[in-house]
């Protein structure tokens, strides 16, 4: 049988797409810039495209709200990003859970769900791409 989250994992990637057994897209850049890449190269999603992400936190799940992404599987999701696909519509599965996504040392939470925290999908985009454009200067 296969199992996109084990091809995501084997392969080394952050974000899988897939359209039925035809793969449609992939990244294997850390963070949300995979989502980022794939809005800016394919816009929107399919209704029938599953995609699989190496860890959803409620800043990837507004950005999977975004493009309309109906279908979402990862190896893990954030308790925060369970509430938003409630509210945005997006059936999302985890193969294991946690109450926020952390940064990489463990931390606090990760900057990119703090910036997302009480933000509408359009707004979180706009604020990630202000803090990208930052950085690059």
């Amino acid at each position: 049988m296969h199992d996109p989250l084990r091809q995501l994992e084997e392969a080394g990637l952050s974000l899988l797409v897939m359209d039925g057994a035809e793969e449609v897209f992939r990244d294997a850049q850390e963070g949300l810039r995979p989502l980022l890449r794939f809005i800016d190269e394919l816009g929107t999603a399919q209704p029938q495209w599953r995609f699989y992400d190496r860890t959803v936190g409620r800043a990837a799940l507004l950005l999977f709200a975004l493009i309309e992404a109906r279908h979402v599987e990862t190896l893990l999701l954030s308790d925060t990003a369970r509430q938003a696909a409630a509210q945005h519509g997006v059936d999302v599965r985890g193969r294991s859970s946690t109450p926020v996504i952390l940064r990489a040392d463990g931390g606090a939470m990760c900057p990119m769900e703090e910036l997302a925290s009480g933000k509408a999908p359009g707004e979180f985009l706009e604020a990630f791409r202000e803090r990208l454009g930052r950085r690059a200067h």
